[in-house]
């Protein structure tokens, strides 16, 4: 046989209620932890750019020719051995 049960909490009252009340209580404002994090990700992107530029740019100075099927002064993997 069953016994009976009775409900103590709902809502706003579990913790689940209780920790969405407080996340919507913080604003809409960054916390400490999603600064750095925010911080770290615009230093990698920097980062990241001026290394693709960096390589960009050495290709160009050295003559690599970017257009399919076109060799420039570079050698390249496929005209190494050629």
């Amino acid at each position: 046989m069953l016994s009976p049960a009775c409900a103590q909490f709902t809502g706003k009252n579990t913790f689940f209620g209780k920790t969405a009340n407080l996340l919507q209580q913080g604003g809409g404002e960054l916390g400490h932890l999603q600064k750095i994090l925010l911080l770290i990700m615009f230093v990698l992107l920097a980062v990241s750019f001026t290394l693709c530029l960096t390589c960009f740019g050495y290709l160009l100075g050295k003559g690599t020719s970017f257009k399919v099927g076109e060799r420039g002064r570079g050698t390249g993997a496929r005209g190494a051995g050629e």
